[in-house]
Order: structure tokens, then sequence, then C-alpha cells
């Protein structure tokens, strides 16, 4: 796949250590395709991760640059039913401790049960295709 010169400045800044947790957002995104996926749809966007103790585990969150809205991103080869209600979960405990954004979920899959997608879509869950 070939960047565009704003793409290949975009990939910089997302392999570049987030300011706000000193994680280094590559290892976040390690998927070449993925990564440049999420680049175009949420171009600007910074990524970090989250856990709500240090025995939880860590969930990826995309912010906008303005930090008003976050993304609770989660990245799998199959999901079914039960991960679309366990990342429907955590989006309830993100959002009872950030009550001041707004927060979508978002999926990236490679394959998908049927009722998974009901699901997700009664649930509003953005789901992109790898």
């Amino acid at each position: 796949m070939r960047l565009l010169a704003a793409e290949a400045y975009q990939l910089a800044a997302f392999r570049a250590v987030d300011p706000g947790t000193g994680h280094p957002s590559a290892a976040i995104v390690t998927d070449p395709n993925v990564r440049a996926m999420l680049l175009r749809a949420f171009p600007g966007c910074s990524y970090i991760t989250w856990s709500l103790t240090s025995q939880s585990p860590a969930m990826t969150v995309i912010k906008s640059p303005d930090e008003k809205v976050h993304h609770l991103l989660e990245i799998k080869e199959k999901v079914a039913l039960n991960d679309v209600a366990a990342l429907v979960r955590t989006g309830h405990i993100y959002k009872a401790t950030h009550q001041d954004v707004l927060l979508s979920s978002v999926l990236v899959v490679n394959s998908i049960g049927d009722q998974a997608i009901k699901v997700a879509e009664r649930c509003r869950i953005r789901i992109m295709k790898m």
C-alpha cells in the first residue's frame, strides 16, 4: 500500500509517544493496514491505552484533536456476541469515569457473526472490516 505524503506524516505522528500518557502509539495498533485505515477514518486523533485498574485489561482509546470525543477501539480477528457485550460493558464503565466526553465504540474485525452485527448495530457500534 502506498501512502500519500499527508498520510505518511500522520503515520509518523501516530508512532510518536502520546504526551498525555507516555505510551508509544505504535505499540497500541501494530498492524500497518489497520493503522492506515484508522488514520484515514480518524485524522488528527491521538491513540492511548486506558484501563480502570492495573489488573484490568487495557483498551485503546482514540481521542479527537479537541478531546471532546473519545472512541473505544477493539481490534479482533473474530468477533462473537460476547465480545460485543464486553465492549458495551467497558463503554459504560469508561463513560462513568469520563462523563464530560462524547463516547462511541469501534470494532475493527476480520470476521463477525450475524447476531453480533445485529447487537452492534443496535448499540451503535461502528464496525470496520480489515
